[in-house]
């Protein structure tokens, strides 16, 4: 049996979110939303894909934001074919403030400013 994947806590902006849904949520994901990750095992681009999902209830429940960034998405897919729940908390904005100072670990493929900045959360 292979041990549990490691997975380390980060920040994020959310990969190829104008092909998908950002656009509709674009600048009015509030403070504290925890949206829902789920894997996409087979995506074709990539079998670590892992999509970035509006929470359930609303409108837009379910709606496809984009992906955690690939550079990052390896541990937090084996994580929830585990069944591990894991979770993106919406901390804000990036790079809105002039000086904004951006997080240490923040992963991210590209991203305009006024994109939400997202940290992985572990629940379980």
């Amino acid at each position: 049996m292979l041990p549990p994947p490691r997975l380390a806590l980060f920040h994020f902006a959310i990969a190829g979110g104008f092909h998908h849904g950002l656009g509709q949520v674009w600048g009015r994901l509030p403070a504290g939303l925890l949206l829902d990750l789920r894997a996409e095992p087979g995506n074709p681009h990539d079998s670590n894909a892992v999509e970035v999902l509006m929470p359930p209830g609303g409108s837009l429940a379910g709606l496809k934001l984009g992906y955690l960034p690939r550079d990052a998405n390896a541990a937090a897919a084996r994580w929830l074919a585990r069944g591990a729940v894991l979770r993106a908390e919406v901390l804000g904005l990036v790079g809105v403030m002039p000086g904004q100072a951006m997080p240490d670990d923040l992963v991210f493929t590209s991203f305009l400013n006024g994109d939400p900045l997202l940290r992985l959360v572990f629940e379980g």
